[in-house]
């Protein structure tokens, strides 16, 4: 007996792991989102790292459930998914990676999110790789080491590491 639950639950599986992009995000780097993005390609990724499996348990005979046929069948939309989210990030990367360095030389003439004091050659400006927010080191460590996360976004202190930043020297 054939379900009409089943059938729409196929339908749903399939629309879900379609994986199909609009052709205009995939052309334009215009208010594209990093950080979406890298997501969108982590999620492809995993889908298709689970193709895999799949792959491999029906090689070994195993019998495929409906959503596990769904997903085996959108192989080719998810490699093509893929393939568009990565031509969308090489676009951002350059421009993200333009933006960083831009950051990095205005934090030279910032002041500490702890103590707001002004940075110098004796104590420099460092950032977190968490939330990318500068301090000095000693304030960033005193905070670190009483809180055990970030003072900024409340990183667990593991994912809060201190990337150096040099002052730039007048010359």
């Amino acid at each position: 007996a054939h379900k009409p639950e089943s059938a729409h639950a196929d339908n749903a599986v399939e629309a879900l792991y379609s994986g199909a992009w609009k052709e205009e995000e995939a052309n334009s780097s215009e208010g594209l989102d990093p950080l979406g993005i890298e997501r969108k390609i982590r999620g492809v990724q995993k889908k298709l790292r689970r193709v895999q499996q799949i792959e491999e348990q029906a090689a070994n005979g195993a019998a495929l459930d409906s959503g596990q046929q769904a997903l085996r069948s959108s192989k080719g939309a998810l490699q093509q998914s893929l393939q568009a989210l990565l031509q969308q990030w090489a676009v951002l990367e350059p421009q993200l990676i333009e933006q960083q360095a831009k950051r990095m030389l205005a934090i030279a003439d910032s002041e500490c999110a702890v103590c707001l004091d002004e940075y110098s050659a004796d104590q420099p400006a460092i950032r977190t790789s968490c939330c990318g927010y500068h301090f000095h080191k000693q304030c960033l460590l005193q905070c670190i080491q009483s809180k055990q996360h970030c003072p900024i976004c409340f990183s667990d202190e593991s994912a809060c590491k201190v990337v150096e930043q040099r002052v730039r020297s007048a010359a």
